[in-house]
């Protein structure tokens, strides 16, 4: 069979963007807007996103050092590729949808590449370590996630592969001498090996997190300013030049600047200055340098884990006061709440403490999606209904507490196709409310955080000592309700 890798060259690229309407999307908008990007501007979207998780050798979605775009042309099923030392090991496939994609579409657009594949095995050579990852510029309704949760349980369950098949057969000339009950069995093995990743609008959104360059490139950022408040706004500009920067910042910047360049030493986590460089060489050699250096880390970590406290505070009290005092959910639906929120949240903030590298490798795995989320209660509930308490830790009053919570969730259930059933009908309706508590809880989150350490030299400066008991003072204030 002769190459037929239609793949879009850079010079492509740029043409097909070269006179692309860039969508406006305004600092204060939930998201961008991707649904408003041309069919190819989101394909060179998701090339150029995963074009980066290639440079930065990021496995999230499996191991490729390689993606390409497809030419728009005899794409045979998949927008991008994902290669591996010249390999296929991975494919994306974008839509670009007003609306939800559900779980016939999905399931038809999998087995057409599914059916190329058996056709042209260089486009799927190993199954196993094989990624097929579907984007959707809005999302995947909750059938469609449900399926793909666990495909294999998925396709016991279901009897309608065999249909979804003939009618991609019908659809396609290019499957025209296929015979549909002849490939069953092999499209039903590749749907149970590879694995597939759903894309929707909340991921997508978390994947340009930091790409300021791709952001720029297909969007228009526009700051939101009220004509009536642009004097306020200047005098407020005005105010902080004058009193941050001349007092706190301006402060800070003028102790570092007075230090000699030969004095400054950065250690990435951890900057010295001030101290000669010979004390640096000779602190680092000895022993006691790693006790120093790990009794600071330990403090700033101690701070970011109350954050973090503080954050897990925040969402049960904004779940209180938005969900579970409008009496309009089951406890069920309410139950994954807090793991959906605190998991989502604690993603970000791990990235903003640690960056991207760190936080894929060394964050503690939190439910990020409301399918890991429902899928542990479901299976929850599913021990309730069996008497199982085996997963449950503690003894004595804790136990009993945790198996009274159960039954007050559980209790009023005979089987988990009706947990299921109220918690996925209730879902959409709270995601909404979901979606305003994390936006308004994350507007809190700090750009990044920084401890100062410095010397007790400000005792002997008498208004600065007033200025810092008058700020303590004020911080020792309760808060306004």
């Amino acid at each position: 069979m002769t190459d037929s890798m239609h793949y879009a060259t850079p010079e492509d690229i740029r043409a097909d963007l070269a006179g692309a309407t860039k969508p406006t999307v305004h600092e204060l908008q939930d998201g961008y807007p991707f649904s408003l990007l041309s069919d190819r501007q989101f394909e060179c979207l998701l090339h150029s996103i995963f074009s980066e998780h290639a440079a930065q050798k990021n496995h999230r979605y499996g191991d490729f050092d390689t993606a390409v775009l497809m030419q728009g042309v005899s794409e045979r099923g998949r927008d991008c590729a994902l290669l591996k030392d010249g390999v296929h090991v991975g494919v994306i496939q974008c839509k670009r949808y007003e609306s939800l994609i559900t779980m016939p579409d999905a399931v038809r657009e999998i087995i057409k590449f599914c059916l190329h594949a058996l056709a042209d095995p260089r486009l799927m050579p190993d199954p196993e370590t094989f990624t097929y990852i579907f984007a959707a510029s809005k999302d995947f309704n909750e059938p469609a996630k449900s399926f793909f949760l666990s495909v294999s349980t998925s396709l016991d369950e279901s009897n309608m592969l065999a249909g979804w098949i003939g009618e991609v057969v019908s659809q396609y000339k290019a499957f025209k001498n296929i015979d549909p009950a002849q490939v069953l069995g092999e499209i039903d093995a590749l749907l149970r090996k590879i694995t597939i990743r759903l894309i929707g609008f909340n991921e997508l959104n978390t994947l340009m997190i930091g790409h300021t360059d791709i952001q720029d490139r297909y969007f228009s950022v526009r700051k939101v300013v009220d004509n009536a408040e642009v004097q306020k706004l200047e005098n407020t500009i005005n105010n902080l030049t004058m009193t941050l920067m001349g007092k706190d910042v301006r402060r800070v910047l003028d102790v570092l600047g007075a230090v000699p360049e030969d004095r400054r030493i950065d250690m990435g986590i951890l900057s010295m200055w001030g101290y000669p460089e010979a004390f640096i060489q000779k602190l680092v050699k000895s022993n006691d340098f790693k006790g120093i250096l790990f009794s600071l880390m330990d403090g700033k970590n101690k701070l970011d884990l109350q954050f973090t406290d503080f954050v897990v505070e925040r969402v049960h009290s904004e779940i209180q006061a938005h969900i579970t005092a409008r009496r309009q959910f089951s406890p069920i639906t309410i139950s994954g709440a807090a793991p959906y929120l605190v998991g989502r949240l604690l993603m970000r903030w791990h990235r903003i403490q640690q960056g991207e590298v760190l936080a894929t490798i060394a964050s503690p795995r939190t439910e990020t999606d409301a399918l890991s989320v429902r899928k542990r209660i479901l299976d929850s509930g599913r021990d309730f209904l069996k008497d199982d308490w085996s997963g449950y830790v503690g003894e004595g009053e804790l136990l009993e507490l945790k198996k009274d919570l159960a039954r007050h969730v559980y209790g009023r259930y005979a089987s988990t196709e009706q947990m299921a059933q109220t918690y996925d009908s209730e879902w959409t309706t709270m995601s909404p409310i979901l979606d305003a508590i994390e936006r308004r809880i994350e507007k809190d989150f700090p750009a990044s955080t920084t401890v100062v350490l410095g010397q007790t030299t400000w005792f002997d400066d008498e208004v600065r000592v007033r200025e810092i008991f008058d700020a303590m003072a004020k911080l020792a204030k309760p808060p306004p309700t």
